[in-house]
Order: C-alpha cells, then sequence, then structure tokens
C-alpha cells in the first residue's frame, strides 16, 4: 500500500495539536500524548488548538524545553557510555592478543604501553566521549589535574584483566 505525501502530511497534522499564546500569537504544537504530560488535560481544544494567557504559555514552553534537554541528555550520555564500553573491550582484546603473541609475559607491564595507541582508533569525538563518561560519569577523577590519564589507566586495568 503506498501513501501519498499529503496523506502522511494530514496524518502527522492529525496527531499534533496547537498551543497558542492568546497576547503574542506565539504557537506551540505538541504531541497528543502531551496534554496530559504538560497539565493541560483540562483545556479546551477547538479544531485541535487551544489558547492560553501567556503565564500558562510561558510554563508549557518551559516544560517543552526541558524534556527536550532531558532527552538530549540522555541520548548523549548513551553515546558517551557506548563509547567507553567500546575503548574498554577494545584494550581487553588488546591484552588478550598481547598474552596470545606472548605466553606466560608480563601483561601488567606492557598494559599501559598496548592502550596508547587506542585512542588513534576511534574517532575522536568517541574518544571525547568516553573520556567524558569516565570523568564524569564513573567519577574518574579531576580533569584539570589528570586529563586524559585517568582513561588511559583504567583502559591499562582492563588490558591487564585479559587471561
Amino acid at each position: 500500500m503506498k501513501i501519498k505525501l499529503s496523506e502522511l502530511k494530514q496524518l502527522i497534522k492529525e496527531t499534533m495539536v496547537d498551543v497558542l499564546n492568546t497576547e503574542t500569537g506565539e504557537i506551540l504544537e505538541i504531541d497528543d500524548e502531551q496534554i496530559a504530560d504538560l497539565g493541560l488535560g483540562n483545556a479546551t481544544f477547538y479544531d485541535r488548538t487551544t489558547q492560553l494567557p501567556p503565564e500558562e504559555f510561558e510554563r508549557v514552553e518551559k516544560q517543552l524545553d526541558d524534556i527536550e534537554r532531558g532527552e538530549r541528555r540522555k541520548n548523549i550520555e548513551i553515546h558517551q557510555e557506548a563509547a567507553y564500553e567500546k575503548l574498554r573491550s577494545m584494550a581487553l582484546d588488546a591484552g588478550n592478543d598481547w598474552l596470545a603473541d606472548n605466553p606466560g609475559g608480563d601483561l601488567e607491564g606492557v598494559a599501559r604501553d598496548l592502550v596508547v595507541g587506542l585512542e588513534y582508533g576511534v574517532d575522536p569525538e568517541e574518544w571525547e566521549a568516553a573520556n567524558d563518561y569516565f570523568m564524569w560519569d564513573l567519577g574518574g577523577g579531576d580533569f584539570e589535574e589528570y586529563g586524559e590519564y585517568n582513561l588511559l589507566d583504567a583502559l591499562a586495568d582492563a588490558a591487564a584483566e585479559a587471561q
């Protein structure tokens, strides 16, 4: 079944309602599902539009901004954690590879050397995201004092866990 662009636009429009600022005429588009979340359950909607006084409109606008910021922050945290876990896995793989080539060798002595190059095996933004996750979400320490060396130490520890 094919759907025309005009039909798709109509379907999208039907899931949105307009909230109108009675003083300025500014319009916010919100999902039907957000009506209750934003405390608009008692608002009267005419032809999918409601009018709010400026104070109420600003409250709704601020709540929408907070929701958007929260979702954006959650996505950033997921990206940061994934980047850290990827580097941690790469460090463990490096340790396993080294042990396969050097049976009985002292992995702890070379673990840091193994992970120093990991920075160049990933996108610079991914390295930065992993570092941010380690520093702020895992409580890795004071960035000003230690910088990336804490992340390298954690990755070296991961490499040293190889067996």
